[in-house]
């Protein structure tokens, strides 16, 4: 820990330089704001008449967190847009899920058509041959015509 706050103290002191030949008569002064052990700000006296160091580090600092805020609302319209996006796109599949499901209900509906037509027919078709069959079983001879007439 005391190193790190050497750290601190020397990135101070290389601020301060900054003002060198320009702060007489105040003197050489720079400031580190430090949050949970990371810098968050930093400043120096410019020369008489502007902020004191600490008052730059705390603008500095506040700057930084006003930037910290726009690109965190930054990445949240980002994401906002992208989220709209991809439920725009969802929304578009399914609507083409729906229009391939209502094709493929109409497909069924007629097969089922087909296949009730196709019933009907082999029934037409049982109840035709079945009147074939009893023609030619009340045919002379009874025999549905499997035996040959008897000759005259």
């Amino acid at each position: 820990m005391a190193a790190i706050a050497e750290a601190h103290v020397r990135r101070a002191l290389a601020l301060a330089e900054r003002g060198w030949g320009r702060v007489s008569p105040n003197p050489l002064v720079g400031a580190v704001v430090v949050r949970d052990g990371e810098v968050v700000g930093e400043g120096w006296h410019e020369g008489p008449g502007t902020d004191h160091a600490e008052v730059a580090a705390l603008r500095n600092e506040a700057d930084a967190q006003r930037a910290g805020a726009d690109a965190l609302r930054a990445s949240a319209e980002s994401l906002r847009a992208e989220a709209e996006a991809q439920a725009g796109e969802l929304q578009r599949r399914i609507d083409e899920l729906e229009g391939q499901a209502a094709q493929h209900d109409e497909r069924v509906r007629r097969a089922q058509q087909k296949i009730k037509a196709d019933e009907r027919l082999r029934e037409k078709t049982r109840k035709a041959l079945a009147m074939v069959l009893q023609i030619l079983e009340d045919r002379p001879g009874g025999d549905g015509g499997s035996a040959p007439p008897a000759a005259p």
